[in-house]
């Protein structure tokens, strides 16, 4: 003995059953990260608990100032977009018969559902389009606008020509 009451502690790895399919056992083989487009439980304070949890009208009021840039903005129609497809995809889930579990559940009534969603994007899309037309654009901004706009102009070209080859054939 060396009298310095030394302990030993034995750590084991955390084991999960593989079930029949080769998966974890259980309800559910995916997590939610893999199951849906946004991550949860959301942790408190962040600007996705911010923005999600808001009532639309706090949203409204408060969206400039959460908000300044037009690419901040834009970030934030983003992650309302993947919000609304989590809850639509937890809709479909509870549609189906299955239940959700506790941090989807928690996620569910916490945002308010699809509709309280969208409105939050309708008032940023809205307020995005009073700054371009304003004109208070950053450099970068009015360049990834540019960008966008070039590439859904192609996109109808190229749509506008597969239509009169389509109608073409037909005329053959």
């Amino acid at each position: 003995d060396t009298g310095k009451n030394l302990f030993t502690v034995v750590v084991f790895p955390k084991l999960v059953q593989e079930g029949e399919d080769g998966g974890a056992g259980g309800a559910s083989s995916s997590t939610p990260a893999e199951e849906y487009p946004m991550y949860f439980p959301l942790a408190e304070g962040t600007p996705e608990h911010i923005i999600l949890v808001a009532s639309e009208e706090v949203f409204a009021k408060n969206a400039l100032g959460m908000c300044p840039s037009w690419s901040e903005k834009k970030m934030c129609t983003e992650v309302l977009k993947a919000a609304v497809e989590t809850v639509e995809k937890m809709d479909a889930k509870l549609m189906s018969g299955t239940p959700l579990s506790d941090d989807e559940n928690a996620f569910y009534d916490a945002v308010g559902g699809a509709t309280s969603i969208t409105t939050k994007s309708d008032c940023l899309k809205k307020l995005m389009q009073q700054q371009v037309e304003k004109g208070s654009l950053t450099r970068h901004e009015i360049d990834r606008l540019l960008a966008q706009v070039c590439e859904k102009i192609d996109s109808f070209d190229e749509d506008i020509d597969a239509a009169l080859q389509k109608s073409q054939e037909k005329k053959a």
